[in-house]
């Protein structure tokens, strides 16, 4: 029985994104593996003790100096908590540990610190590791492995014309702004947006109906009918995913490698900021629902599945 230790600086049920329900999809993976987990957090947050049989416990960044892991640990982390856990990492030399990169720039890599001991890297995408080979070669000293955030669920619904054109996480870097734009030029489809954990959320024109963050995210897609993904940037989209394997097609930005690598031809690429392009894909769709949405789901079907994540852990 493996034990893992994760180190992060958010988790559901605080945090509602999408690296954070990658890290906990994988736990629910792990439980299955027979693995005891224990998550901690490095945020000022209030987190309860157990989430969904996940055991979450609070760390202040200087306790990390005193964390000593039994033997054989697998210590795991990602985003902008790494540098806390190669803390623990150096400090525990019979661990493992595994870093899952979702977001490369300078400012993450400036917090790498350099470390002579083997380590494990998973990339998101293809897209990720080609930008973190550009900003820091070392990072390719080693070993590593490209697995987008898992989906596993069984198709529970069958998308439907005629239902919500739908946005997750009303920011303006996810598109909100465009969305508003959108829901102003057409009263003839129901625009709904959800609120997101990260980013000021944006106020909904009058024709966007706004809603809180959910965990029953099964309510949100069983009403949508296209997802819009009109992101400025993005490293995977974990939303995509979601909206394919339940048959849901995608209007997505023309701009982003990682969206075209995870969507492939399940979703139509327009320019975010050409209104009359993203309304003409909207009819597009709608006008062929039922070939975009088994484009959809016949994409999500070859996608990777959570198996994959054994060669990462336990190999």
């Amino acid at each position: 029985m493996k034990n893992i230790v994760w180190i992060l600086n958010n988790y559901p049920p605080v945090v509602l994104a999408g690296a954070e329900f990658a890290a906990h999809r994988i736990n629910k993976w792990l439980l299955t593996q027979g693995c005891t987990i224990t998550v901690y957090i490095i945020s000022n947050e209030v987190y309860p003790t157990e989430f969904e049989g996940i055991c979450i416990k609070p760390l202040k960044p200087f306790d990390c100096y005193n964390l000593n892991l039994e033997p054989n640990t697998i210590l795991v982390s990602q985003l902008w908590a790494t540098r806390f856990a190669h803390t623990v990492f150096d400090r525990n030399p019979h661990c493992k540990y595994i870093e899952f990169v979702h977001y490369v720039d300078n400012t993450v890599i400036s917090q790498y610190p350099w470390t002579m001991r083997e380590f494990t890297l998973v990339y998101n995408s293809n897209d990720t590791k080609q930008r973190s080979l550009a900003i820091g070669n070392w990072l390719h000293s080693k070993s590593s492995y490209i697995i987008p955030p898992l989906i596993d669920q069984p198709h529970t619904h069958t998308a439907t014309k005629g239902g919500w054109v739908t946005l997750v996480n009303f920011n303006k870097d996810k598109g909100a702004d465009i969305f508003n734009q959108l829901a102003a030029h057409d009263s003839t489809r129901k625009y709904v947006g959800i609120k997101g954990s990260h980013g000021t959320q944006e106020i909904p024109h009058s024709n966007v109906e706004l809603r809180d963050p959910t965990l029953d995210m099964e309510h949100i897609w069983k009403h949508t009918s296209i997802l819009v993904v009109l992101s400025v940037y993005e490293t995977w989209s974990m939303v995509a995913s979601e909206a394919m394997i339940r048959g849901i097609p995608i209007v997505a930005a023309n701009h982003i490698p990682a969206l075209k690598e995870n969507c492939g031809d399940a979703a139509i690429y327009v320019n975010r900021t050409n209104i009359q392009e993203c309304l003409d894909a909207f009819q597009k769709i709608e006008s062929k629902y039922n070939e975009f949405s088994t484009n959809a789901l016949a994409h999500s079907n070859s996608a990777p599945k959570l198996d994959e994540l054994a060669k990462v852990f336990f190999l």
